[in-house]
């Protein structure tokens, strides 16, 4: 059985020519629902559901002119799709905003939302899902010129995006595989603080990606990025500040990263290869660099005690790691000025142990 319900504002029926709202949907199966409400002028909702049980939820509002536009698109059976858009308060109407969905497969869900306050124009979620029992959540809370993409593939992927103010943040989301988790997090305010590019790239099995990001502004972008690939692997990057450059790639089992970066122009690069390797760096000021390479099994970088990160707490700090082969371990920890430490290790069994303070 069909069921479509079409809601529009008294002010369609009053003026067509002034209305300016389009609602267009079309299904084919059975058991598809399809729910579109709009209120405003300027208002776009297309929905195209083919298969069965689909179920596409649009509601639309704005106290303004500005423009808004949702696209949802189903094949495949028992996918839902939610999408909400407010644009309360006074801002822009120029460029619009814009939801879209594209949902292949089965039993896959995204939900939506877009409440843009203050400085309301050019917000942007894109959603695609191909696959089974696929969840993506993308929410918009305030902020202007910002966008979201996301797109997976594969079997009970979890996927979530937030931006919360700001303006100009951009975050991208990939995930291919089996019971993949990602989320990211972006935070400022409406004066243009909180400016950044995050990406996670995910391909394989039960791996774990978080960001979140704050600080930031128009011309101080910060940038997030961690690639994995493989199983099991967990990557999590911490950002507070100014053109701040963090960066995990994981290709293996069992990798584990974390990266905390607070302060100016710090840049932290962890890269691993291989399986159970752990790398954990924390910073602090400015200038500071660190570049970490594990290839092999079993490797760690860390502070001077179990379970501490490598610590840069001041500024102009440079810390360099490369680990080849088995069971290295690299022990760090700086704190001062100026300091540089580089350790390379080749073979099995070595340790290296290195503390500059002042």
């Amino acid at each position: 059985m069909k069921k479509t319900t079409l809601i529009f504002a008294a002010l369609f029926a009053s003026s067509f020519a002034m209305a300016q709202n389009t609602a267009t949907t079309t299904q084919s199966g059975e058991g598809n629902g399809s729910v579109t409400t709009q209120s405003g002028i300027n208002q776009a909702a297309s929905v195209n559901q083919l298969g069965n049980s689909n179920n596409a939820d649009v509601d639309q509002f704005s106290n303004n002119t500005g423009a808004q536009t949702s696209t949802v698109i189903q094949g495949g059976n028992g996918n839902s799709a939610d999408v909400v858009m407010r644009q309360t308060g006074s801002g822009g109407i120029s460029p619009g905003n814009v939801a879209f969905v594209q949902q292949l497969g089965n039993d896959n869900s995204v939900t939506q939302t877009l409440n843009a306050g203050g400085f309301n124009a050019g917000q942007n979620a894109t959603a695609y899902q191909d696959g089974t029992g696929n969840s993506l959540t993308q929410t918009m809370f305030s902020g202007y010129t910002q966008s979201m993409f996301a797109d997976q593939k594969g079997t009970e992927n979890t996927g979530s995006q937030e931006i919360t103010g700001g303006g100009h943040n951009h975050a991208i989301l990939r995930q291919d595989g089996i019971e993949n988790s990602s989320m990211q997090q972006l935070f400022g305010t409406n004066q243009g603080s909180g400016a950044s590019d995050v990406l996670v790239d995910q391909k394989g099995s039960f791996n774990i990606a978080s960001q979140e990001f704050r600080g930031g502004g128009f011309s101080q972008r910060n940038n997030g990025e961690i690639y994995q690939d493989g199983a099991d692997n967990i990557a999590s990057q911490y950002a507070n500040g100014t053109f701040l450059d963090l960066q995990i790639s994981q290709t293996g089992e069992f990798n584990q990263s974390n990266i905390i970066s607070e302060g100016t122009r710090n840049t932290g690069i962890i890269t691993q290869d291989g399986n159970n390797n752990l790398a954990d760096l924390t910073q602090g000021g400015s200038d500071n660099k660190s570049e970490f390479l594990q290839d092999g099994n079993d490797n760690v970088i860390r502070g001077l005690n179990v379970g501490d990160p490598v610590l840069q707490l001041d500024n102009g700090l440079t810390a360099i790691v490369s680990q080849y082969g088995n069971d290295n371990t690299a022990i760090l920890s700086q704190t001062g000025d100026l300091h540089t430490a580089t350790i390379v290790q080749q073979g099995n069994m070595n340790t290296a142990t290195v503390i500059q303070n002042n």
